[in-house]
Parts: C-alpha cells; sequence; structure tokens
C-alpha cells in the first residue's frame, strides 16, 4: 500500500474490503441473482469513489440518492408489534459510458464506503418524502432543551435587572448601556450562581453566562463620570433629600427643563441644512512637558504645551478638515488673542477655500463652549464682525454656546485619540515629538510658523462701548450679519429670534481689526517652574533637534516676568463665577 495518511488507509481498507464481499460470492447467486457489479472495472469504481468525496455530507447523500430507488415494500411481514414502514431499494453504479448498472446492497455499501445504517437512514426518510428530499446537514448544532431555555431566559432576566445609564458623553438616543464601573461579568454571573443555588435551581457555566451577555446584550462599564453638570449634580440630590412633594416635582420638572436645553444645543449641532458650514472648536487639557515615568515628576511643575483643535463637522472626519493650532508656554499664553488668533486663520482658509469652489452667501455655524477669557467675549465678538465685513463666501456667522455643564463637543473626541495615544507613551521630552502624535489626528498648525497670534484684545477696547445693552453670561446664541452693519445679534434660547444692538463707538470702524500688531514671543514660564524642569532635566538625554533646544534654553532662561494674554479681558461678565464659565 503507497504512503498514505492513516484514515486514507483505513478508508481504502474499508473500500476493497466492502467489494470483495459481493465478488467472492457471498451473496445470493440464484436464477433471480441481479447483482452485476462484477461487470464494473476498478476505473468506474475509483470514478464514483472521487466524485462522491468532493462534496459535503449533504451534497454525498444527494449524490447517492441519484443512484438508490426508493418504494414501499409490496409484501409485508405480519408482526405484532408495529414497526417502520418497510422500503424497498434498488442500487446502481454508473460505468464509464453513463449507464447504470444495479448492484447488491453489498456492493454498493463497498463502493461507496458507507454504512448500511446511512443507506437506510437515507432511504427512509427519502420514501417518506414522496421521493422529493432534499439532503441536509443535521449533525452538531445547538441542542436546546427546556432546562436550557429556563436557564438562557433567567440569565438574561439577571442581566436586564441591572440599571444601566446612557453615556456621558453620549448625544440623541444612544443604544449602548454603560453599567456601574464596580461591576463587572464575572461578578454578575457569581450573584446570579449565588441566586440560583438558593432556589435549588439549575446553574450554568461562566462562559455561557459571558456568551449571552455579550450577544444578547450591548452593555459595557462605564468609568466613573468626571466633568458632570454641577446643576444637575445639585438638583439630583435636592430631589432625593425633598420630603415636600409639592417642591419636590418642582425640582424634577427644573431638572427635566435644564437637560431639555442642553439638548436642544445638540439638536442644533446635528442639524444639517443647505448653505451651511458647522465649525466646532476647543482647547484640550495641558499636556507636559516633559513627560517621564519617574516618580519625582508628580512633584515637579512643568511646562504646558496647548492644543486648540478647529475641525469641520462632517460625516467623515479627517486630518484634512481637522486643525491643531498648537503652541508652548515659552511662547505665548492661552487667552482670547491666541483662541481668536487660530479661529480667524481657520475660517479665512475655509473662506478661501470656498472661494476657489464658487460658493457664495454661506452661513457660518461655529460651536464652542462658554469660556469667558476664551470664546465668549466681545474680542471673538469684534473679530468675528469685521471677518463677515470682508467675507466674499460668508453672509453670516452664527456662534452657538452650550448650557454649563453639558458641553462636549466634536473635538473632544480627538482629544480623546489624542491621550489614549499619550497614555501608551512613557516618555515624551521634545515639542517635536507631540507634533508628531498630533500629526496622526489632525493638520498641526505650529505658532511661528503657520500661524501667528495678533493683539486683538488692544484693538477692541479702542472701538468698542464700555457697556454692553446685554447681559452676556445669558446669552447662547450671537450672530454677525452682513445685513446688520454695525450690530450684533443676541438670543438666550436657542429658537428665539436674534435682537441686534450696536456695539461699536461713535465713529469707531471694525476695519481696526487689520491693523493689530503681532504680538511677540512671551515666556510664561514662571521662575519656580524653570527650576523643577531643570532638575528633571538629569533623567533624560537632551534631544539634538533645535527646536528641543531652543525650548530647554527658554525653560532655563525664564523670568516668569511676562502675563497671560488671558488675564485682562472684556468680558463682561456679571459676576466672578462667569468668568469661569
Amino acid at each position: 500500500m503507497p504512503n498514505l495518511h492513516r484514515n486514507d488507509q483505513v478508508l481504502d481498507s474499508k473500500y476493497n474490503a466492502g467489494l470483495l464481499l459481493c465478488f467472492q460470492g457471498k451473496a445470493y447467486k440464484g436464477p433471480r441473482y441481479f447483482c452485476k457489479s462484477s461487470s464494473l472495472t476498478p476505473e468506474d469504481v475509483t470514478r464514483f469513489f472521487d466524485e462522491m468525496y468532493k462534496l459535503s455530507k449533504s451534497g454525498q447523500d444527494a449524490f447517492m440518492l441519484r443512484f438508490m430507488c426508493c418504494s414501499s415494500s409490496k409484501r409485508k411481514r405480519v408482526r405484532t408489534v408495529s414497526r417502520r414502514r418497510p422500503v424497498t431499494v434498488k442500487y446502481h453504479v454508473p460505468n464509464q459510458s453513463g449507464q447504470k448498472i444495479r448492484v447488491c446492497a453489498k456492493a454498493f455499501m463497498g463502493v461507496a464506503c458507507v454504512t448500511a445504517d446511512r443507506l437506510q437512514r437515507l432511504a427512509r426518510k427519502c420514501s417518506e418524502s414522496g421521493g422529493t428530499l432534499i439532503p441536509t446537514e443535521a449533525r452538531g448544532g445547538r441542542r436546546s432543551t427546556g432546562g436550557h431555555m429556563e436557564i438562557t431566559a433567567s440569565i438574561k432576566a439577571h442581566i436586564s435587572s441591572f440599571k444601566c445609564r446612557e453615556s456621558h458623553y453620549g448625544r440623541g438616543k444612544s443604544v449602548r448601556g454603560y453599567l456601574p464601573p464596580t461591576l463587572s461579568v464575572k461578578r454578575m454571573w457569581i450573584m446570579w450562581k449565588a441566586e440560583r443555588v438558593k432556589e435549588k435551581k439549575r446553574v450554568c457555566s461562566y462562559q455561557k453566562y459571558w456568551d449571552i451577555f455579550v450577544k444578547k446584550f450591548n452593555l459595557g462599564f462605564g468609568n466613573p463620570r468626571t466633568d458632570v453638570c454641577s446643576l444637575c449634580e445639585s438638583l439630583r440630590v435636592k430631589i432625593r433629600m425633598e420630603q415636600n412633594s409639592c417642591q419636590r416635582q418642582k425640582l424634577i420638572t427644573e431638572h427635566r427643563l435644564h437637560k431639555l436645553r442642553a439638548q436642544r444645543f445638540y439638536q442644533e449641532l446635528r442639524s444639517t441644512r443647505d448653505g451651511e458650514i458647522t465649525v466646532c472648536f476647543d482647547m484640550e487639557q495641558n499636556q507636559p512637558l516633559p513627560k517621564l515615568p519617574v516618580s519625582e515628576v508628580f512633584y515637579a511643575r512643568q511646562v504646558w504645551i496647548y492644543n486648540l483643535t478647529v475641525m469641520i463637522k462632517e460625516d467623515h472626519q479627517g486630518k484634512d478638515n481637522t486643525h491643531i493650532y498648537t503652541w508652548l508656554e515659552t511662547e505665548a499664553g492661552r487667552g482670547a488673542n491666541e483662541v481668536c488668533s487660530a479661529v480667524l486663520d481657520f475660517i479665512t482658509w475655509l473662506d478661501v477655500r470656498y472661494a476657489a469652489e464658487g460658493k457664495t452667501g454661506l452661513t457660518l455655524r461655529l460651536f464652542s463652549d462658554a469660556c469667558a477669557s476664551q470664546n465668549k467675549n466681545t474680542i471673538m465678538i469684534t473679530v468675528l464682525s469685521r471677518f463677515i465685513e470682508k467675507s466674499k463666501v460668508f453672509q453670516k456667522v452664527v456662534h452657538y454656546f452650550p448650557i454649563r455643564g453639558h458641553s462636549f463637543l466634536p473635538p473632544d473626541r480627538v482629544f480623546g485619540r489624542i491621550e489614549q495615544r499619550l497614555r501608551k507613551t512613557e516618555k515624551i521630552v521634545s515639542p517635536k515629538e507631540y507634533h508628531t502624535i498630533f500629526s496622526e489626528y489632525g493638520t498641526v498648525m505650529k505658532w511661528g510658523v503657520d500661524w501667528q497670534v495678533k493683539d486683538f484684545k488692544s484693538v477692541s477696547k479702542t472701538i468698542l462701548k464700555s457697556k454692553l445693552p446685554v447681559k452676556l453670561q445669558e446669552q447662547k446664541v450671537v450672530t454677525v450679519d452682513k445685513a446688520h452693519k454695525r450690530q450684533v445679534g443676541f438670543q438666550t434660547v436657542y429658537s428665539s429670534e436674534p435682537i441686534f444692538v450696536n456695539l461699536l463707538k461713535p465713529k469707531s470702524s471694525l476695519a481696526a481689526i487689520d491693523k493689530a500688531k503681532l504680538v511677540p514671543k512671551e515666556n510664561q514660564v514662571k521662575e519656580a517652574k524653570s527650576r523643577d524642569v531643570s532638575k528633571l532635566m538629569t533623567y533624560f538625554e537632551m534631544p539634538s533637534d533645535d527646536e528641543s533646544r531652543t525650548f530647554y534654553d527658554d525653560v532655563l532662561h525664564a523670568t516668569g516676568t511676562a502675563t497671560d494674554s488671558g488675564a485682562d479681558i472684556i468680558d463682561y461678565a456679571d459676576s466672578d463665577s462667569d468668568l469661569l464659565e
């Protein structure tokens, strides 16, 4: 026998043995003998065998049924116990010319290498179906019983009994729920198992519980929430502690109205209308430099690198529609001048881009948080007013501010991906390394190279009135329209019409914004921070590139005399708390 796999050897031995049983004359060979297997050549047998075993199990059954003629028995035995209806089967094997040669069951079993049980089962099903049987694979698969179904229902009911919440940053109708962070699938299975044992019922393995949790539910385990709305938390506490039913109902109504107002902001953000371009911008949490794994970093002050992300809200968020404006603490602060300069650079780029495409009469919608020292101030309003005067593409700018505590914006998703990447990076000692990471998620715009900071604050003081006719703290929408020259529209609710007022002094002009001077490089690093960074420099090797050397020279020679450009701003806040909004 040639070198065959063990399974092939067994199959080959069965194949040869089956034929020999018939060929050696052990079957009946009287005058009514019908088996013509002796007329088959080895090539006929091999061809039948090869064609059959190229197929799957169900395909093999269908192949054999082509050469089996199944019918009911004409003569039946009289039995005291009824049995299945007897079936008569005629077997055939085709020869080289395609003629069907009738053979006995023993020879057919030998040629096909199958057992008698398989043939009888196939013949019985064919007879019961009236000859229309289409073989299907019935092996394997799930064997559900009443007990298993009861366990599955019990697991589903147990998982559903846990109260879940939507994502803190989710908007709209999210289909994914989040269970408390103190739970886990293992702990939930242990709790379910303890209940079942107490009730003296059957339990299942952890794997079955885990499969149902993953495949039948869209649940996760949330982290402890941060940066939540203070008003929401305050109202929840008051609602739980209030004993008076009427007062409690008032608090519930107030909380519901507060959440509806917050949802209205996100409805505006999600809405898309023809002729409107939506732009979102936000400042990321300050990132430390150098970033080191040593424990001394915990007690040391580090220099910050800033990231202001400005992006077009589109279905596909890519590098081409996301600009990351970045600068160092040794170069500038993070006040209104920096934010307004970056936003103006981005929307000017948009104006040029759409002008090249021949578009006109567009509406620019801006979405940002309501930080008074950066976004929600008259400096931003003045810059946007001058932009609309000069723009050939945009007819109007509408700036939306969220309800305090509900200010999650699309740039926060970019920040999440960046910070996830930073957590996997053990050491960062140069600005270039941060720029490389930022470049994976947007177009990096470096201060002094791709954009400059202008002193819009000083110019705004000379052209704006000393007192506004509206309370800026209460405004949720600011509108600048070409149709209302020298005026700005304000809305205290998102659905109302804007009320336009004049902010400019008599005989002043917005053209003065164009004459704003460039802000020179201002090192904001204090001496104490400089000393701490100097100590940390013993734990890493100084990078060789010029940018890093300039950065550390600036840090080491910091005097701390510069002031943050966001410290003195005309924000018309009604209280100190508005500065922190």
